[in-house]
C-alpha cells in the first residue's frame, strides 16, 4: 500500500495511526512518501501513490477528495522576540506587524493569510528574514529566533513541550485552519487492504 502525506503531518499524525492499523493487519506492506501536498496529485495519476493526506490547496477534477480534519494553523515565536500581551485588536496588530517573520515562499502568503483571517485585511510590507519550503526548516528558524512564522498546531505543541521558549500569539478570532483530506482517483478501484485503511484513518482522524 502507497500512501502519501506532507512531512509534518506523516511524521507526527499519519505515521502513529498507521503503527496502530498494521497490528490487526500484518499481511499488509506500506510505502510512505512525504513531501508537498501538491507533489501528490501526478503520482496519484500516473498509480506509484493509492492515497494521499492532501491540504486544501489541492484540487483536480479527477482527485476525489474525503475531509477528514481541521488542521489549525499557529503563529508561533520564540519569547525573546515578543514584547506584545493582551492587547485589543488593533493594537494587536500593530504588533504582531513589527516582528520579524519567516515564511514558506517569498511572498509570505501563509503569514499574510493569517493577518487577513485575524484582521479582516492582508499586509504588503512585512519584514521577511528568511524563507524555507520544509516545514521543519520554518520551525527551526522560528525555534532559533529568527522570526515569527506559521506552523501546524499538532507541531507547534510538540515543539513547545521540547522547547519553553516557544510561544504563539492568539488572534481575535478563531484559529485560522487547513482543511486536510484523505485523496485517491476518482472512480478507481482498490484492494480490500487499502479499503480498510481508508476507512480507518477517516474515522480516526475525523475523531480528533
Amino acid at each position: 500500500m502507497r500512501i502519501g502525506a506532507p512531512t509534518a503531518f506523516g511524521n507526527n499524525i499519519l505515521i502513529p495511526l498507521l503503527s496502530k492499523f498494521s497490528v490487526n493487519h500484518p499481511e499488509l506492506e506500506f510505502q510512505i512518501q512525504t513531501s508537498f501536498s501538491t507533489d501528490f496529485t501526478s503520482k496519484l495519476a500516473d498509480g506509484s501513490l493509492d492515497l494521499a493526506i492532501v491540504d486544501e490547496f489541492v484540487s483536480h477534477p479527477f482527485i476525489e477528495r474525503t475531509e477528514v480534519f481541521e488542521e489549525k494553523l499557529d503563529l508561533c515565536l520564540h519569547k525573546s522576540l515578543w514584547k506584545g500581551g493582551r492587547e485589543k485588536k488593533e493594537q494587536l496588530r500593530k504588533t504582531c506587524m513589527n516582528l520579524p517573520f519567516v515564511d514558506y515562499d517569498k511572498d509570505a502568503s501563509l503569514v499574510s493569510r493569517w493577518f487577513k483571517h485575524h484582521f479582516g485585511k492582508g499586509v504588503s510590507a512585512l519584514q521577511l528574514r528568511a524563507t524555507a519550503p520544509q516545514v521543519q526548516s520554518v520551525a527551526a528558524l522560528i525555534a532559533g529566533g529568527v522570526g515569527a512564522g506559521i506552523l501546524p498546531h499538532h507541531l507547534s505543541v510538540k515543539l513547545q513541550k521540547d522547547q519553553s521558549s516557544l510561544e504563539w500569539v492568539e488572534g481575535p478570532k478563531r484559529a485560522l485552519t487547513n482543511k486536510m483530506s484523505v485523496a485517491e482517483i476518482r472512480g478507481r478501484s482498490h484492494p480490500p487492504g487499502v479499503r480498510r485503511f481508508k476507512q480507518f484513518i477517516v474515522d480516526e482522524l475525523r475523531r480528533i
